[in-house]
């Protein structure tokens, strides 16, 4: 029997990258999948490929930032399969800055979307796993959280403040049979590592990153999706508060 059949699992972040890379294994796992995405169209179209491949996948337009949109979306998805079983939270931003040159909007845009995004959808399924006394969710940090970041310190902070409420909530829910934990990513080379880089900064940038890593490459998508879906599956079943670093062994 596949490991995630009967189950069901709403990913955000789900259009590209981690997120889609997420739901895909999920799915060929044996999950019933609900993607999630400010990009609507595009988790759709993973949705579609997902289907197109023999597995079950819905898509939604959500902005994490929404509170009303996420306890709506989380219902509907929760009337429509009757339960979520695993939540994976792969949204996020990135910036960048000097801290003295850090505006209130920069901070507090990063902060809403990586860490208040987390604490949003965590608190819509949590009251269904706790009813069903189980549950397994895994957040988004970053490597960045462990070892802070040079002109990125609003980035690093908000990745941060995720591992604080992952092991905070494995803690409090773990009675519940609820575990919680996070994978900490070194740089990934997805559209969100790249940013708005040229062809030509993108090599240079990546020639700069590779230097630090023992490894001596970027990471790729799939990679922390295996390791998410590996902590949402059964073969983690005494693993909670944990955070994953996947970094190549970049060590800062």
């Amino acid at each position: 029997m596949l490991p995630f059949a009967g189950k069901v699992a709403f990913v955000t972040g789900a259009a590209g990258g981690i997120g889609a890379e997420t739901a895909s294994l999920l799915a060929a796992a044996g999950a019933t999948v609900v993607l999630a995405d400010r990009d609507g169209a595009g988790s759709e179209s993973v949705a579609e490929r997902i289907n197109h491949a023999g597995g079950k996948a819905t898509s939604f337009a959500l902005d994490v930032t929404d509170t009303v949109s996420v306890n709506d979306v989380i219902a509907h998805a929760e009337r429509s399969h009757g339960r979520i079983d695993c939540l994976a939270n792969a949204a996020g931003i990135y910036g960048t800055g000097p801290v003295e040159e850090l505006e209130d909007a920069d901070i507090d845009r990063l902060m809403a979307v990586n860490f208040g995004g987390v604490v949003r959808t965590c608190r819509a399924v949590l009251p269904g796993m706790m009813q069903r006394r189980s549950g397994v969710i895994v957040n988004m940090s970053s490597l960045h959280a462990l070892n802070g970041q040079v002109n990125a310190a609003h980035y690093a902070a908000s990745k941060a403040a995720v591992l604080g409420w992952t092991r905070s909530l494995a803690r409090e829910k773990g009675s519940y049979g609820i575990r919680v934990n996070a994978v900490a990513p070194g740089p990934i080379d997805t559209a969100f590592w790249r940013g708005s880089m040229s062809e030509d900064e993108y090599q240079r940038a990546k020639a700069g990153r590779v230097s630090s890593i023992p490894l001596g490459r970027l990471g790729h998508p799939r990679e922390v999706a295996e390791t998410i879906v590996f902590l949402l599956g059964p073969g983690a079943s005494y693993i909670t508060g944990q955070a994953v670093s996947i970094g190549g062994g970049e060590i800062m």
